[in-house]
């Protein structure tokens, strides 16, 4: 899985929005089981120390795309997503706005 175009995407995301960028740290990537796979990406937002995951559900044939983003201190889950068709439409449709101010909320 190529990571920096996602990164990029995401970045683009959130700039519409009036946050970011995020700030990319370690890349873990790990087949979480035979029907899945996953990327998860840490870095910085805001001065908190988060992960981006990128899951491809191989099950499905249509809307396998999912990312999920979360604060790494508390474990919270920032803003929401629907699984999409592709990565690109997940990450339009992730609800940035509603992350980024969950993320100021935290502190």
């Amino acid at each position: 899985m190529k990571i920096e175009p996602l990164i990029k995407l995401v970045n683009e995301a959130l700039a519409a929005q009036g946050g970011g960028p995020f700030i990319q740290g370690p890349f873990v990537e790990a087949d979480t089981d035979r029907d899945a796979n996953e990327a998860v990406v840490t870095g910085k937002l805001g001065g908190r120390d988060v992960s981006l995951t990128f899951h491809v559900n191989s099950g499905k044939a249509e809307h396998a795309y999912l990312v999920s983003f979360v604060d790494d201190a508390t474990g919270t889950h920032l803003g929401g997503g629907e699984p999409q068709s592709t990565f690109a439409d997940s990450i339009s449709a992730y609800k940035w706005n509603t992350a980024l101010a969950e993320l100021k909320e935290l502190g």
